[in-house]
């Protein structure tokens, strides 16, 4: 028997999860059931992905995608469907929150991330007390395999675990685009036109990453290798490291770690 999974809300980061899960092979042992305030939209997205409407069932999970000023309206939703667990993606609002509102249920916060759309993503996961129950086993390893059809999970001992790991993978593909910005206006210095400096950033990138999978290196040992003494890559290093570049990135991180911290008890 397939297990129920309903989607409430299918915002850009639901609708990611729902494309990456309904192109892998766990699909197959599951029904997916859309609910959206918008109702074209709601017909639209299970047309596209084969789905079905929210119709009153038990449902297996739940996973709640709406945006996070919504979730009071969300909860109203929920209070009325039957389900034994709730994945919410919500950024910024804590577990407790649902406790306070639906009752001591089986709850999984998740952090994906951008990569998700790539089926490349990094997802941090915590599982209150109640999901950790034997008699739900099953459900949380389909939890778990939910977001490893989307790219890798990283589960957290504590829920603050979730705002280390939005500082680093949550955020993180803005950092790598931002430095892509920088190295595509620095050929196009170089008299690259634009189109041409994208594609050698992006392949660049590309294949850096393929060669330390590839190899299985670390990155610091693969840049020591093509760093050549006194050479052009070494020449351009040392910039980075008179300008203290690591130290810029770890203040950053740090930054983006508090400021999640922040939106947690804000919200």
């Amino acid at each position: 028997m397939k297990r129920k999974i309903l989607f409430l809300g299918c915002g850009n980061m639901g609708e990611a999860i729902l494309a990456s899960l309904k192109a892998s092979a766990l699909s197959k042992k599951l029904d997916f059931f859309i609910l959206e305030k918008d109702k074209r939209k709601e017909k639209k997205l299970t047309k596209k992905y084969k789905a079905k409407k929210f119709k009153s069932a038990n449902y297996d999970i739940i996973i709640l995608a709406v945006k996070p000023q919504n979730k009071f309206e969300a909860v109203e939703l929920l209070k009325n469907i039957k389900f034994r667990v709730l994945i919410t993606i919500l950024a910024g609002v804590k577990i407790s929150f649902f406790e306070k509102h639906l009752g001591k249920i089986p709850v999984m916060r998740v952090m994906p991330n951008l990569g998700v759309k790539a089926g490349k993503g990094v997802a941090g996961i915590y599982a209150n007390s109640r999901l950790k129950n034997k008699n739900l086993k099953n459900l949380r390893n389909l939890c778990e395999k939910i977001f490893t059809s989307c790219g890798i999970v990283v589960p957290v001992k504590k829920e603050q675990g979730l705002d280390r790991i939005t500082a680093i993978s949550g955020s993180g593909p803005a950092y790598v685009c931002y430095f892509l910005e920088a190295l595509i206006e620095a050929a196009q210095k170089l008299n690259f036109k634009k189109k041409t400096a994208l594609e050698i950033s992006l392949a660049t990138f590309e294949g850096a990453i393929e060669v330390l999978k590839k190899l299985n290196m670390e990155p610091k040992n693969l840049r020591i290798a093509v760093t050549s003494p006194k050479g052009t890559t070494h020449e351009a290093i040392s910039v980075f490291e008179r300008r203290n570049l690591k130290k810029i990135i770890l203040t950053a991180c740090s930054k983006a770690f508090k400021r999640a911290v922040e939106l947690g008890r804000s919200k």
